[in-house]
Formats: C-alpha cells, structure tokens, sequence
C-alpha cells in the first residue's frame, strides 16, 4: 500500500498543476482508500470531503459522491461513530438506489450492517446483510455471498440462535473454501467454535479451532491468532 500511495500522491501533484479538478476528485478518492486500509484516518477523511466537495462543484457525479460517502462511513464506523457513520451510509445507499448500482449497494449495506452489530442493533444488521446478500446472489458475487453469511451467523450468535447462526457460517465456510478466500474462511471457523463450544459439541469445536489457528499463523493475523488461542484453554 506504500508504494500505491506514493504513486497517488505524485499523480495528485501533477493534476493540481495542471488544475485538472476531476482527476484531482478521483485520485483523491483513490489515495484516500489506501489511507483507509493503512488505517491512516486522519488523513483519509479529509481527502474524501475535498474530493466530494469537487464533485458537487462538477455536477453529475453521483454516484462517485455515494462512493465516497461510503468509505467515510466505514470510517466513522471504525472511529466509533455509529450515528455519522448510519447517516452517511443511508445517503449513499439512497444515490445508488436510484442508480440502480447493485455494485455499489452491496458493499453499503455491508457496512450498514457492520455499524448497526457494532452497537448490538442486530435486527437492523441482518436486515442490511440480507439486502446486501440478495444483490450478491443476483450478480453472482461469491466474495460478497461469503461474508453476508458470515455476519448473518455472528450476529444470530449474539442473539443466541444457534442452529441458524451454525448454518449461515456452514455457507460462508463453503463459498469461503471454494472461492480460496483464507480469512473469511480462517474467521467462518473462529465463529463456528464459538457456536459448537456452547453447544458442548467440544470435539468438534476444537477441530475447527485447530484449522483456524493453522491459517491465522498462514495469514500473520495475530490479532486473530490470539483471540483463536486463547480458545484454547476453553474447550
């Protein structure tokens, strides 16, 4: 991600020169992605509001405000702004209803659904998830198909349905494998422990535990890892 930054970051230099503003928009965004998986925030949000203020300058940019706005909302999410990270969300996911972009649309109410668990509203989550997964089915988007399901079954596991949080992680472990996706696979696992551990299926539950483990290490996840580890004790 370094060096995508720094090649953003020229770039941007040189469309500033020029006084190219809708370049100037675009690779703002571009650059401000970056920051987000650099977790860089402070920097990010920023870049965001100057690109979206440029676009609403333009005109006839909607749909790459709604983007925008979609990745300023994972990040109030991620800074513990639930009611900024909702509100901006729902503006986005309002502009690419009216664009028809299914795209887009999957990816804001993955989010959606992200912030509303955050704050333990999981009715609203699965709400979002299952918007978000039935516009996946219909474009056919594996990646996406796989992490509805997962959230779908971490959010009836704090709700304690069990038997359905187990099958919606069963899908999201299957669509996980068969794309190769490790990390949704490596989490659909750590989730499956904890549904088979209160189930007192223990030998199960440590079987899976023991794959999860295996890919976190494979992965140098070890925020994961130790979460996944010190499972091990409990089981």
């Amino acid at each position: 991600y370094d060096s995508a930054a720094l090649y953003y970051e020229k770039g941007l230099q040189a469309y500033r020169q020029a006084g190219d503003k809708r370049n100037i928009a675009a690779t703002l965004k571009g650059l401000g992605d970056v920051w987000v998986y650099q977790k860089k925030y402070e920097v990010a949000i920023p870049a965001f509001e100057e690109a979206i203020k440029i676009w609403e300058q333009l005109g006839n940019n909607d749909r790459e405000i709604a983007s925008a706005l979609t990745s300023l909302g994972a990040i109030y999410m991620y800074q513990g702004k639930p009611a900024a990270s909702r509100a901006i969300l729902q503006q986005a996911i309002r502009t690419f209803s009216k664009l028809d972009d299914k795209n887009a649309l999957l990816t804001a109410y993955l989010n959606l659904g992200a912030n509303d668990s955050r704050e333990g509203n999981y009715s609203a989550a699965m709400e979002s998830y299952l918007s978000s997964l039935k516009m996946a089915e219909a474009l056919g988007n594996k990646r996406m198909m796989a992490y509805n399901y997962l959230n779908l079954g971490s959010a009836n596991l704090q709700i304690n349905e069990l038997d359905r949080a187990l099958e919606n992680l069963e899908k999201s472990l299957s669509i996980a494998r068969e794309i190769g996706d490790k990390p949704a696979t490596a989490t659909s696992l750590q989730n499956m422990v904890l549904v088979l551990k209160t189930q007192n299926k223990f030998v199960e539950a440590r079987k899976h535990l023991d794959l999860a483990i295996s890919l976190f290490k494979e992965l140098k996840d070890n925020g994961s890892l130790q979460g996944a580890q010190m499972n091990l004790g409990r089981i």
